[in-house]
């Protein structure tokens, strides 16, 4: 009898788990049973239902423009996570200044913070709440599904840095919301199904005795009207089973309402080897082809840019497989993608399959796609769609191109079976393969009605809309005035709070990334917005120099902070900061044609700027009569702000220009100011992991 060897996940007896209910009659279930034989085979019958169909559902992925689902082990590499969150929050250091030897204390807002990256199954082992965080295509869900395998696959634990068995239950989220389910209910639904209506305890015993993780999949796409409410289920599932690890997966940007006691990691790029298991596993059949790529990715920058994600690379790939030449430019990656995928889907099996449907043709398809997108994004901002509602729009398109209302329900199938740009989620909803596909089409429709001043007017204060509207300046044949717009908004001048401040440098941040997408303006006109942006940059440091606070920018592994120097301390001090840190983030990231230029000719003349900035009200000390006294603090000030705003500056330019940024930061650290050890840390860290590699 094997009673002693049966595992679950990666290998702790799992009869030892259910002996108890069978001894103690605790349920009425196992009460009366033959304890060891019969406790083992309820179990098995509910794990291997649950396990069953959880394999299924994620040992296989499809990446956009494969032409069938592959292993997912044969795509995946171990997903390596920040802690600290290049796009959000880091701890606040405090450095206060009223010492001889600036007294440093040290006070972590959001726990332990670390440069390095670590292995994600590593850090999902040691923590019981975690947020798992990143931008588009980052390869969240696959990091997840890879979590869920691992948990129930003997094998694949033994490989991974898991070490605590666990039943793994993996769930969308977006369902949850639609199905109106509490979390636990989710779970007990397909089990009980398939079983009998004792799973219930079942699940309930593993869920108390810290014998599951629940995977929870895409906050993001969750209706904004119902995310609150599944918010507070999870927040509410966690207090009834304590014990149970959970995970969570979302957006960084979309990650505002944050959950209770969670801890919060983001997906980091992808390595280089990571970008070559991809590839190879794409051309599997044409190696050539995949050396090839891999060259080109190692060889120019503005193309390996485009390798960061799985979705970008994978969207390099199809582009790949039918033209040699690739796109440097994110948008024109998503336009020549789209051609592809509407019109050589079927290549790599040798035909094309034509539409069933005359007058269906690609370019008909294409609109189709952006009004859908467009039309749901301005109405609801859903990112599934009801297939009656999603129908009723094909019928009213079918309408004006020509084609039968009664052909909607077929158009929809061909289109779900021949493009991989529109799937099907569940029976009732469908939605775009990837949202960035979303946001695209969606700016397209929105130029192609004109509405895309009106929108950018009217959402820029909104950041869920910032990967649109970055998308239709991309796509404009003329931004300069939505360009324009965003610098006359964003300006600093004359501010003297930090809430409108925080909320302006949001919108400098929204005006970098339209930049970073290079539109199609004129030279002067991208000129300006750069100079705009070096120039709130000082006007940042004047506001926080008047309130007696000199933030200042450090390089750490994957990310820009901010240290503080302080005079007088303000509680709002840290959120009115983060902006800025995401912006400093940005420009570290996504390198700006012209911009290290730029700022490296402000530096030169850096100091006739700062002279009609006044210190007189920042945090002067009220015992401090002495004028000498006052004269010597009000000269360590600006000293504080000059040393403050140039690092600033140009310490985000580490990747771009590092010898520069070396220098400037050596300079300043030689002077012997507070921020030395700031600085050394910096210069140590840039010479480490960008010059020296």
């Amino acid at each position: 009898m094997q009673e002693n060897t049966e595992k679950a996940g990666g290998g702790i007896p799992i009869l030892s788990w259910f002996e108890g209910p069978a001894k103690q009659s605790i349920n009425a279930v196992f009460s009366g049973m033959n304890a060891k034989i019969e406790s083992l085979d309820l179990f098995k019958k509910y794990y291997s239902h649950h396990i069953g169909m959880l394999r299924e559902e994620v040992s296989t992925i499809k990446l956009l423009g494969m032409a069938q689902p592959e292993r997912l082990l044969s795509l995946y590499s171990p997903a390596k996570v920040s802690l600290t969150i290049a796009r959000r929050l880091y701890a606040a250091e405090w450095h206060k200044a009223d010492s001889a030897n600036g007294t440093k204390k040290t006070r972590d807002t959001r726990g332990k913070v670390k440069g390095e990256l670590v292995f994600g199954d590593e850090y999902i082992e040691g923590n019981s709440r975690i947020a798992v965080l990143g931008g588009p295509g980052a390869g969240k869900t696959t990091f997840l599904k890879f979590l869920a395998l691992a948990y129930s696959d003997q094998q694949v634990f033994r490989e991974s840095k898991l070490k605590s068995s666990k039943i793994p239950f993996f769930v969308p989220l977006p369902l949850v919301a639609k199905n109106r389910t509490s979390i636990f209910e989710h779970l007990l639904n397909p089990i009980q199904a398939k079983t009998d209506e004792y799973a219930k305890d079942f699940l309930t015993r593993i869920l108390n005795n810290s014998h599951a993780v629940v995977l929870l999949d895409s906050l993001d796409e969750v209706p904004r009207d119902v995310r609150p409410e599944v918010i507070e289920a999870i927040n509410d599932f966690c207090k009834v089973f304590p014990d149970t690890k959970v995970v969570v997966s979302c957006r960084t940007a979309d990650y505002r309402e944050v959950l209770e006691k969670f801890c919060e990691v983001e997906i980091a790029k992808l390595e280089l080897a990571s970008v070559e298991k991809i590839v190879k596993a794409w051309f599997i059949n044409d190696k050539p082809k995949a050396e090839t790529l891999c060259r080109l990715i190692k060889q120019d920058r503005s193309i390996a840019d485009l390798t960061e994600t799985p979705l970008l690379l994978s969207l390099l790939c199809v582009q790949f497989r039918h033209d040699l030449s690739l796109p440097k430019r994110k948008a024109e990656l998503f336009r020549r993608c789209t051609e592809t995928l509407l019109r050589e889907w079927d290549t790599t099996r040798g035909f094309r399959r034509d539409s069933a449907f005359e007058g269906l043709t690609d370019f008909n398809k294409e609109k189709l796609f952006d009004e859908i997108a467009g039309n749901f994004t301005v109405s609801e901002f859903a990112f599934t769609f009801p297939k009656a509602e999603l129908l009723k729009q094909i019928r009213a398109f079918n309408q004006r191109v020509g084609l039968l209302e009664e052909d909607a329900e077929g158009i929809l199938l061909e289109i779900d079976q021949h493009h991989g740009i529109l799937e099907q989620f569940s029976q009732d909803d469908y939605g775009f393969s990837h949202t960035s596909f979303q946001e695209y089409f969606a700016a397209k429709h929105l130029i192609s009605k004109r509405l895309e001043r009106k929108i950018v007017q009217t959402k820029y204060d909104n950041q869920d809309w910032y990967p649109i509207i970055e998308f239709i300046v991309a796509l404009m044949d003329d931004p300069t005035e939505i360009i324009n717009f965003l610098v006359d908004k964003s300006s600093l001048v004359g501010l003297t709070n930090y809430p409108p401040m925080a909320k302006r440098t949001t919108w400098l941040h929204l005006l970098y990334r339209c930049l970073a997408t290079k539109p199609y303006v004129e030279p002067k006109v991208r000129e300006r917005a750069i100079e705009h942006l070096i120039e709130s940059q000082i006007e940042i440091a004047r506001i926080y120099g008047m309130g007696g606070v000199f933030p200042i920018a450090q390089y750490i592994n994957g990310g820009i902070k901010h240290p503080f120097l302080w005079t007088t301390r303000r509680p709002s001090l840290t959120d009115a900061l983060a902006p800025y840190r995401l912006l400093s983030n940005e420009i570290l990231n996504t390198p700006l044609d012209g911009y290290s230029d730029a700022v490296f000719r402000r530096i030169s003349t850096i100091d006739q700027r700062l002279d009609p900035i006044s210190l007189s009200d920042s945090g002067q000390i009220a015992t401090d009569t002495d004028k000498e006294t006052q004269e010597r603090l009000r000269r360590a000030k600006k000293q504080y702000l000059r040393n403050s705003l140039i690092a600033n500056l140009v310490t985000p330019l580490a990747r771009i220009s590092p010898n520069l940024v070396i220098d400037s930061l050596n300079t300043l650290k030689s002077e012997g100011q507070w921020s030395s050890n700031v600085l050394k840390q910096s210069i140590d860290l840039i010479q480490k992991d960008v010059v020296q590699s």
